[in-house]
């Protein structure tokens, strides 16, 4: 059984944004070296997902690279530079927050959407200064990947199909809307955006340290308290591009009831002069679950609109998504699981129309201590319109 939803405010709207004229958001400077810029772009998708036994089709935005606008305002001191930065998913239905219960409202803009409102004070020699709604220090570190797919096939790759819910073997009749959802089975543990002070040392060599506190204050039901302190590492040798990052993170409940939260996510990706490309990342919650993550790449110029690329990872977790179910008439919970997952994604840029198209592919397989669970599928086909 298949569904589609056909009825999408926001395919109309982003279609139609699709069919103007790409604009490029110009820069603005005054005479005393300040400057305004805008920029943003649409990304509608078309995702489908197979549970085992029946598949779901929708439309909306990919939340891997929300649809959004932003702006820089700057204004140089001397050798440093002070900047605001306001950037907001513009609320479309994301891919993300599919189910196969229904794929909520296709507008509702709300707070949470709310990317950056951010004040930024970097400098010459003491570093860079981070007050407001923003990325944490950790934000990407679990993520380095240098073959272009992001769109596509990437390590947080559950932005694409991460609110379906996996289906247990012998589970047939009635849809799952509730469970082990793909993001809980195949976690990343990446730092996140929050209201939060932070701070980057200068680079050194490439080298930049950094760490920062936050609250969630975007989130009326989240009194937790967020930070976290790491490192990373950009830098071409020759034509030989290479960037890693390292973090810590704590998360302190607000309910005692509910235990703290530590994690630990490394990653790394080269870019070869060839077109070849590697990345691998790791993460690990303390007392929790862990993951590895691996991916080959390769960018070619072999059309003349755009470069392509491609790629292939694979992910392995172990005790991740752990939950509960009735057997026997009493309620148990599992105690280990294993995740593992493989895509394949390609992205085309389109230069002259600002455009990038791609495709991506996922096979999900899990089981946990309590039972097995059906092999999952998604497939994802989109374009981002950038200004």
């Amino acid at each position: 059984m298949t569904c589609f939803n056909g009825k999408s405010i926001g395919l109309g709207l982003l279609s139609a944004a699709l069919a103007t004229p790409a604009l490029a958001g110009p820069v603005y400077k005054n005479d005393t070296g300040g400057s305004f810029e805008y920029y943003g772009h649409l990304n509608p998708a078309y995702v489908n997902f197979d549970d085992g036994q029946e598949s779901f089709g929708e439309v909306g935005d990919n939340s891997r690279s929300a649809s959004r606008f932003g702006f820089n305002l700057r204004q140089n001191y001397g050798p440093n530079e002070f900047r605001f930065r306001f950037e907001t998913a513009l609320g479309f239905n994301g891919t993300s927050s599919f189910t196969q219960d229904g794929r909520g409202r296709a507008y509702d803009w709300t707070r949470s959407d709310l990317r950056h409102v951010d004040f930024i004070y970097e400098t010459e020699g003491a570093g860079t200064f981070y007050a407001g709604q923003g990325g944490m220090f950790a934000d990407g570190l679990a993520e380095y990947d240098k073959s272009g797919t992001g769109l596509a096939s990437e390590l947080g790759f559950t932005d694409i199909a991460g609110g379906y819910f996996l289906r247990r073997e012998g589970d047939r009749g009635q849809v799952p809307t509730d469970g082990v959802e793909v993001s809980d089975a195949f976690d990343n543990f990446d730092g996140s955006r929050r209201g939060r002070i932070r701070y980057d040392s200068p680079s050194f060599n490439g080298f930049t340290v950094g760490a920062s506190y936050g609250k969630n204050i975007l989130s009326s039901s989240d009194d937790d308290t967020y930070y976290d302190i790491g490192a990373n590492f950009e830098r071409d040798f020759g034509s030989t591009e290479f960037g890693a990052g390292i973090a810590y993170q704590w998360r302190d409940r607000d309910d005692d009831s509910k235990d703290d939260v530590e994690t630990f996510i490394a990653s790394g990706a080269v870019l070869l002069q060839s077109g070849l490309n590697f990345a691998l990342s790791y993460g690990n919650e303390k007392d929790g679950g862990s993951y590895v993550y691996g991916k080959v790449g390769f960018k070619g110029d072999w059309l003349t609109v755009g470069s392509t690329a491609i790629a292939l990872d694979y992910y392995s977790g172990d005790d991740l998504g752990l939950g509960s179910a009735v057997i026997g008439g009493v309620e148990r919970s599992a105690t280990s699981s294993d995740s593992s997952a493989w895509g394949i994604g390609v992205v085309q840029k389109i230069d002259d129309a600002n455009l990038e198209a791609y495709a991506g592919y996922y096979s999900y397989a899990y089981e946990d201590s309590l039972t097995d669970f059906d092999d999952a599928r998604s497939f994802i086909i989109g374009t981002r319109w950038k200004f």
